[in-house]
């Protein structure tokens, strides 16, 4: 369990994609559809974990901490929440687990998996798997 107060002595990290939660360091990823991103920064974002039904609707919401560490070259961020005690009560009453990070960085050779959205180059167009 982390301390309430700081960042320091966290044990959970909610682990995401940094476009998601700062777009707007993302400009290329969202082009002419989104030009309203470059009017926004860090202070307009505030972030929230939420797990939703089958149907998309809601049913848990956990404010996260605003502070956001993101990797200074690829689309990854990791977030907290203020206590770990509350987050892993939230996920657990909604039938989700908090999944352990690995004790060590894999070695060459090891196997690995990625599971999530996959953006595909292919024809010109990106196609989405």
């Amino acid at each position: 369990r982390g301390e309430a107060g700081g960042e320091e002595g966290r044990q959970l990290h909610i682990v995401t994609s940094a476009h998601v939660v700062h777009p707007f360091a993302f400009p290329h990823y969202y082009q002419e559809q989104m030009e309203w991103l470059r009017f926004v920064g860090e202070g307009h974002v505030t972030t929230r974990l939420e797990a939703r039904d089958p149907e998309g609707r809601v049913v848990m919401e956990l404010p996260l901490r605003p502070l956001v560490h993101r990797h200074p070259q690829r689309d990854l961020a990791v977030l907290h929440a203020p206590d770990d005690g509350d987050l892993i009560e939230a996920v657990s009453e909604h039938g989700r687990t908090v999944l352990p990070l690995a004790p060590a960085a894999p070695e060459e050779g090891d196997a690995l998996e990625f599971v999530g959205h996959c953006l595909m180059e292919g024809g010109g167009e990106g196609q989405e798997q």
